[in-house]
């Protein structure tokens, strides 16, 4: 009856449908009829509505995947990517605090950042993708491949600045930690400045004389 009534259009009496399966539906038809409602509203453009039945659907399970993917693109589609941004900072909060594996966590935490990172970048909020990469870093400072994307984000948006300034502030805070003058020398590299780069390495191997790949650098 639905799909007859969606056929000719008559929107309204096939939302009275699933209103009324609703209220007499048990648990899993409950859920079932919401996530259709979520196709149907979407199809209509009525995205309050669809956030409405994706915030019911959401309760027992935030972090659902395919749910927090869904909330993301209809945002994406109202233009709304200040919303965007602040769903995907929340999701955030809820990975630090629910019960995942350290592993799991670091997983889904980069996946939020990038997803922030790509609101920021419509917002033409440059600095604020650049802080996500910092964020991203932090957690991975071994990885030379999301090290040399921020570097080339950074330089392309004209503040590479805030990466050296950031590195060599977090450097001189922890001076025993090698992972930042390995970074700063390999970001040192990517600037064509390799005598401060030597330098930068230098300064790591005194830390992790054992790392080959120092020397190598």
């Amino acid at each position: 009856l639905i799909s007859f009534y969606w056929r000719n259009g008559n929107y309204d009496k096939a939302f009275g449908i699933y209103d009324a399966s609703l209220k007499i539906a048990n648990s899993k038809y409950h859920k079932q009829y919401l996530r259709e409602m979520v196709d149907r509203y979407r199809e209509r453009k009525n995205y309050d509505r669809a956030l409405i039945a994706l915030a019911e659907l959401r309760k027992d399970d935030p972090l659902n995947t395919d749910l927090f993917r869904i909330v993301s693109e209809i945002y994406a589609e109202q233009g709304n990517y200040q919303a965007m941004v602040q769903h995907y900072r929340d999701g955030l909060q809820m990975v630090r605090d629910s019960k995942m594996s350290e592993d799991e966590k670091k997983q889904q935490i980069a996946l939020m950042r990038r997803g922030i990172i790509q609101a920021n970048l419509i917002l033409k909020d440059y600095t604020a993708a650049s802080d996500q990469y910092i964020e991203l870093l932090n957690r991975d400072a071994e990885n030379e491949a999301l090290l040399s994307e921020a570097a080339f984000f950074a330089s392309r948006y004209g503040i590479s600045s805030r990466l050296f300034d950031y590195y060599s502030n977090t450097a001189a805070a922890s001076p025993k930690d090698h992972r930042w003058p390995m970074l700063l020398g390999r970001l040192h590299l990517y600037s064509s400045n390799p005598e401060a780069a030597i330098e930068q390495f230098r300064a790591a191997i005194a830390i992790r004389p054992e790392r080959v790949d120092l020397h190598q650098s």
